[in-house]
């Protein structure tokens, strides 16, 4: 039903670029599951001149794959790659970020553990949905050996007022993940309000938006996107930065 969420990471040993994907398709069979999410994935040597493979993740009943963030290559020579991920239980539907191992970027990947349940963590800010961001390089912020900051992407908890479903907030915050162990050990317990005024219409918050992007230093910028909703801001990565209004 459409590819979504393009991640690009460019292989510094092969100089290929692959793109992974987003990948949802609805099951024909309406006595199976209603649709998969696959994680999608095309390589080339340029943004021209990309093929679609197999899926780097293949969805089925109890797995599911979207919005990956790259994590750098351990001890082992291994990734630890992150993705999104979900879990249907009696007390609902959360989004969950679990573990993809990756020997060879441009073959499937296997599905690892789920590393962050939004109901295991009882944070409000991120109480139903998590996917996780990028991960940022060591060169621009260290913080510790094996170990990463990134940024998460959260949503509060689906409430249920009378017999509706009330869809939660989004917002963003930081958390640092192991890549050596494939592990986050820490999530911010709360996510910074909006820089922007809460009574601009999406047009206008979309304009200030982008012009206090255009005029703030790269340091200060980094540092109000990592602190502002998630209304306003989808996803950084690396050292460029992408926006989107929610």
């Amino acid at each position: 039903i459409g590819l979504e969420d393009p991640d690009i990471f460019v292989d510094d040993k092969t100089g290929l670029t692959h793109i992974y994907f987003t990948m949802p398709l609805l099951n024909k069979d309406k006595t199976k599951e209603q649709s998969l999410i696959h994680l999608g994935h095309a390589v080339g040597k340029n943004l021209n001149s990309l093929e679609m493979t197999m899926p780097a993740l293949r969805a089925d009943a109890k797995n599911t794959a979207k919005e990956v963030s790259i994590a750098p290559v351990n001890s082992k020579g291994i990734r630890y790659n992150l993705i999104e991920s979900s879990s249907i239980e009696e007390r609902g539907w959360y989004s969950t970020v679990r573990v993809a191992t990756a020997e060879d970027m441009g073959a499937p990947w296997q599905f690892g553990e789920t590393v962050f349940h939004p109901n295991e963590y009882k944070i409000p800010w991120i109480g139903g949905h998590a996917s996780p961001g990028p991960l940022f390089s060591k060169t621009f912020i260290d913080v510790g050996e094996g170990k990463v900051l990134g940024v998460m992407n959260g949503r509060e908890a689906n409430r249920n007022e009378g017999g509706k479903t009330i869809y939660g907030m989004f917002s963003v915050g930081l958390f640092i993940y192991d890549y050596e162990q494939g592990a986050i050990d820490w999530v911010s317990p709360r996510q910074k309000p909006s820089l922007l005024p809460a009574n601009l219409s999406k047009q206008n918050r979309a304009k200030e938006f982008y012009m206090h992007m255009s005029m703030t230093p790269l340091s200060a910028l980094i540092h109000s996107t990592l602190m502002a909703s998630g209304n306003y801001c989808r996803k950084i990565k690396g050292d460029a930065f992408y926006f989107e209004i929610l």
